[in-house]
């Protein structure tokens, strides 16, 4: 499951920049080439899924806004790997931007309203109190 639909990198980025980064070298730039924005997204949503494992039952059921966001940049990021475009140093930025967060919600540092993971290490502390005596003294 995709934390994010082609709709939300287009309304997040523009068309025209989708179409830019989409599109392979050689190919005319007339429409989002949908099936390469699936893959990055895709591919987005399974790194993100890789940071919250740790702490969350994945996927995340119903996503926040900001793992959307994250998901756009690091798909956006992965767009212009894909196409042999150099990445602008503003799409840089919005990638480690999205990977610190991500590192954020690993650690604890930032919570999401998500369903969390069962402890269920089998090694549990035990431990036993001494039983208590009084002792009179007479």
């Amino acid at each position: 499951m995709a934390y994010a639909t082609p709709d939300d990198l287009i309304a997040r980025y523009g068309e025209v920049e989708i179409i830019q980064i989409s599109t392979p070298d050689g190919q005319a730039m007339d429409q989002v080439n949908v099936p390469r924005v699936a893959i990055a997204l895709g591919d987005a949503s399974n790194m993100i899924d890789s940071y919250l494992r740790r702490r969350y039952v994945t996927p995340v059921a119903t996503p926040p806004l900001a793992l959307t966001q994250s998901c756009c940049a690091i798909a956006r990021f992965l767009l212009c790997q894909m196409g042999g475009t150099t990445s602008a140093e503003k799409v840089k930025e919005a990638y480690q931007a999205a990977l610190s967060w991500l590192r954020k919600v690993e650690d604890g540092s930032v919570t999401l309203d998500g369903e969390l993971l069962p402890n269920t290490s089998p090694n549990w502390a035990e431990f036993q109190g001494r039983e208590r005596t009084v002792k009179c003294w007479s």
